[in-house]
């Protein structure tokens, strides 16, 4: 059976798409490819990766361009299942199935809510642009074959538009490259992009208020942001060395700010850091607050408060043996129940159900 992965937004090792669920469906013997919106062609771990050129120029041009290419290499892979990332690829997943193909499409946020808080879109459209990209969803979810989601506040929301949701959580591939280690640095770490909605300028006061604190970013910094000279941009790479670099620092942080689309949310990084043995420094969003108190791996704060990040962090520096015990308690949490393997299953049975509903209406 051949199936095709769409996205004209993410690279083509998204932790999500590639080392998650294309990986997963490759060893179940279906046959991956990854269309994305990369030069990048190549056969990876059981993936063909199909790379689509983009056109530079501004945000709307790159993005209709680099989606009617997608399109088109899908056409050209002749896929039976299209599994779709990315929102603008809604109309592409209508027009598939007009050709009679299994389409599902992968909600990985909260789109309604995540549009409210996008800076690069004007304060007075944006929620008339929410509010229209939900009618979107009202319209387009049931025509598809299934959606899946990230977690159970979205499928509340998405399963009385469409029955046929299924969570599939963000919780990370426990393997090698999720190693612990025992000899830690005395520093901090942010694993993936920073930016302002995520927390930059409060983490910079905060550093900036005690001494010997300090701060490395593995990922991108989004925006234009300042951020110190106690904040090091150490840049993006591929995630088993990204995982190898981010095992050595003394604790995690995740204290994205009180968004719409953050406060359900379940962050890849905070899983990250629970397999990797580091303790975490989380905002206390109440459904965080209960994943960390519930294995006592870290410390909560209030994000909108400097001193709330520095104290942590200041406790955090000056109990380095209490923090590793903490980490390793979360990383104890990983294997038990927060883990891929049990996503996998939900993935591989959606992939299951919708075969066997395509089958039977034909029939």
């Amino acid at each position: 059976m051949k199936i095709a992965h769409l996205t004209s937004v993410h690279g083509p090792f998204d932790t999500r798409i590639f080392h998650k669920e294309c990986i997963s469906l490759a060893k179940a013997e279906y046959e991956v490819h990854l269309v994305v919106g990369a030069t990048t062609s190549n056969h990876v771990d059981g993936v063909q990766i199909h790379g689509v050129t983009t056109k530079v120029g501004g945000r709307l041009k790159r993005m209709l361009s680099t989606v009617y290419r997608v399109y088109r290499k899908a056409l050209e892979v002749d896929a039976s299942i299209y599994h779709l990332h990315d929102p603008e690829l809604i109309p592409i997943g209508l027009l598939l199935k007009r050709r009679g193909k299994i389409v599902i499409f992968d909600s990985h946020e909260d789109y309604p809510a995540d549009i409210r808080s996008k800076k690069w879109i004007h304060p007075f459209f944006r929620r008339p642009i929410s509010w229209a990209f939900s009618r979107l969803e009202h319209y387009a979810y049931p025509k598809l074959d299934a959606v899946v989601v990230v977690h159970e506040e979205l499928a509340n929301r998405i399963s009385r538009i469409q029955p046929s949701t299924a969570i599939v959580h963000n919780f990370p591939v426990i393997d090698s490259q999720f190693h612990p280690k025992m000899q830690r640095n005395r520093r901090f770490l942010w694993l993936g992009m920073l930016n302002s909605i995520r927390g930059s300028a409060q983490i910079g006061t905060a550093i900036t208020g005690i001494d010997n604190i300090t701060l490395d970013v593995i990922g991108p910094i989004g925006g234009d942001i300042a951020l110190g000279d106690r904040i090091r941009v150490l840049g993006s790479f591929p995630q088993h060395v990204a995982m190898e670099m981010a095992a050595y620092y003394l604790a995690g942080l995740v204290t994205y700010l009180p968004e719409p689309n953050h406060i359900d949310a379940l962050p890849n990084k905070l899983f990250e850091y629970m397999a990797l043995g580091l303790p975490v420094i989380a905002s206390n969003f109440p459904k965080w607050r209960r994943i960390v108190e519930d294995s006592n791996c870290g410390l909560l704060v209030d994000p909108t408060k400097p001193s709330e990040i520095a104290e942590a962090m200041l406790w955090m520096y000056q109990n380095p043996e209490k923090a590793l015990e903490m980490g390793l308690r979360g990383r104890e949490a990983v294997l038990r129940k927060y883990s891929w393997e049990s996503e996998e299953k939900m993935l591989l049975d959606t992939y299951r159900s919708c075969l066997e509903n395509h089958n039977n209406s034909r029939r």
